[in-house]
């Protein structure tokens, strides 16, 4: 792939928030740069080497952050991911919470109507 279209591809990464991917592109794009000039004698020996290991510390450095970086979002989401299950425990209980007193409002209801027909009949006995 030329430079120019390694540089354009690594613009629309950086300009999508892919930072870590644009400046991996970025750095390809220069180190094929490098070999080329080094190729055809354009820089020195001396140059080439310095550049090459700067680009490669570069390279290390950006891939352990964004390692790093992938660690501490993990770490971030477990207690997003455990409020969300107490969330869900909480809506558990309240909704089972909600339905033992509707059952026992029920059984309340139950029982008076059951009340209220043993007061008819005791009235209908009496006539």
């Amino acid at each position: 792939m030329p430079r120019e279209s390694i540089l354009q591809k690594a613009k629309r990464q950086l300009s999508s928030n892919n930072i870590v991917e644009g400046a991996l592109t970025y750095l390809k794009a220069t180190k094929d740069l490098l070999v080329r000039q080094h190729r055809r004698k354009e820089i020195s020996e001396e140059l080439y080497k310095f550049r090459t290991d700067e680009i490669i510390y570069f390279k290390n450095s950006i891939e352990k952050l964004a390692f790093k970086v992938k660690d501490l979002q993990n770490e971030i989401n477990k207690p997003r991911k455990e409020n969300k299950n107490l969330h869900e425990e909480m809506n558990n209980l309240t909704r089972n919470f909600g339905l033992l007193c509707l059952d026992e409002s029920l059984g309340r209801k139950k029982q008076e109507i059951i009340n209220a027909l043993q007061e008819i009949r005791k009235i209908l006995n009496l006539y």
